[in-house]
């Protein structure tokens, strides 16, 4: 350690009471390469993370802030305590946070407690980061605990949703394994956000519910009785991806077909065609998958048409999330299919389908279902973009 370098001794001793312009200059002094020395952790390494511990298991919410920058400023630029000491660090970050989220409503109340409970969750992503990608750490710090963090994160998910899904995604597709038996909990989560919550997220938290739940079907299904003529047949990598695919996909054509009772689709027999060959669920089981129950629609009150634009919107968005993802494995994308659900929406207007007779009389409802024809002609452009970015010239053919 250089001469200049102030001995991590006194930044121990001068951290817990430091604030405001002091803590952030110790932080900035963590970040010093002088202070990567071996020889120091039977010292003042030691005697530092100590303090960081004691932090961490205070009861003050500003001290357990503290003690998260801290770490994370110290593991992040200091290989030698990442290594050594990160194992303890994790393990005491993601036990606060199991308190934190315990008592969620209470933490809720208290803006510094909720605002604690925010840094514990980001500290112990950064933690993850830093030790993935190093076999012996991950083995030996990560991999043990992930079967405590995974399940904790998906219960704050509920509440801190825009906070969590970003780390629950990266645990999905390089901890797909170890995710496996808390599939169905985060399942039964995330139906209910798309479901009943959707709306109430920013676009960005939206599309992290979508890839959440495409990412989801990277988990195979417990495999369930099949047919003793196909029994032989290996399954493929991506059957279960390309099942969930299916079955966003086949949820377009009874929006398409209800819009047909604002629209004469008889005009048109090749939109007539078109509809009729989109992908359709084929037994029981497929319908009971589905995210949506049916829609209640009353001409009468025109406000209910945009429930029809919501449902293709989130339809939309997952559909994006199923063909845009990267996988492990190579997928079979049914072009086709979604190429024709693009077309059959891009084809919803008033500029060559005439409205139905009686509707077109009532100022106010045409207004709206001019509206909403638009907006579910955007998202079949929004599909075909995506599909055209990832596909590039494979759609020529279609």
């Amino acid at each position: 350690m250089s001469s200049n370098d102030v001995p991590l001794s006194l930044l121990a001793k001068a951290i817990e009471e430091a604030e405001g312009a002091q803590f952030r200059s110790i932080l900035h002094t963590l970040r010093s390469p002088n202070y990567v020395d071996q020889s120091l952790l039977k010292g003042d390494l030691s005697v530092f993370v100590a303090k960081l511990l004691k932090l961490l298991r205070s009861s003050e919410p500003y001290q357990i802030w503290k003690g998260c920058h801290a770490v994370s400023v110290l593991c992040t630029y200091n290989p030698v305590v990442l290594c050594s000491q990160a194992n303890q660090l994790l393990t005491v970050l993601y036990t606060r946070l199991e308190s934190f989220v315990e008592y969620y409503k209470e933490t809720s109340q208290s803006k510094a407690r909720l605002a604690t409970l925010k840094t514990l969750t980001k500290t112990v992503d950064i933690m993850m980061d830093l030790i993935r990608g190093k076999p012996t750490l991950t083995r030996e710090a990560l991999t043990p605990k992930l079967n405590s963090i995974i399940p904790l994160l998906i219960t704050l998910s509920q509440y801190e949703t825009a906070l969590c899904l970003p780390i629950l995604k990266k645990l999905l597709l390089q901890n797909t394994t170890t995710f496996k038996p808390f599939a169905n909990k985060y399942r039964v989560i995330l139906t209910n956000l798309i479901t009943k919550e959707f709306q109430l997220h920013d676009d960005e938290t939206q599309r992290m519910i979508c890839d959440n739940f495409a990412l989801l079907h990277l988990i195979k299904q417990t495999a369930q009785k099949v047919d003793e003529n196909q029994e032989h047949h290996k399954s493929s990598p991506d059957e279960h991806w390309r099942s969930g695919l299916y079955s966003i996909l086949c949820q377009f054509k009874p929006l398409i077909l209800l819009c047909g009772e604002m629209l004469d689709f008889s005009v048109d027999k090749e939109l007539l065609r078109l509809v009729e060959s989109l992908p359709t669920q084929k037994n029981e089981t497929d319908s009971k998958n589905q995210l949506f129950g049916p829609l209640a629609i009353d001409m009468n009150e025109s406000f209910t048409l945009w429930e029809i634009l919501y449902r293709v919107e989130v339809l939309s968005k997952l559909l994006i999330s199923f063909i845009s993802l990267p996988t492990p494995f190579p997928l079979r994308i049914p072009l086709h299919g979604i190429i024709s659900v693009c077309e059959a929406l891009l084809m919803l207007t008033t500029n060559y389908l005439p409205l139905k007779r009686g509707l077109r009389r009532e100022s106010e409802l045409t207004a709206v279902i001019a509206s909403v024809l638009r907006s579910l002609q955007y998202q079949g452009i929004l599909v075909l973009q995506t599909v055209v970015k990832c596909y590039g010239t494979d759609i020529l053919y279609y």
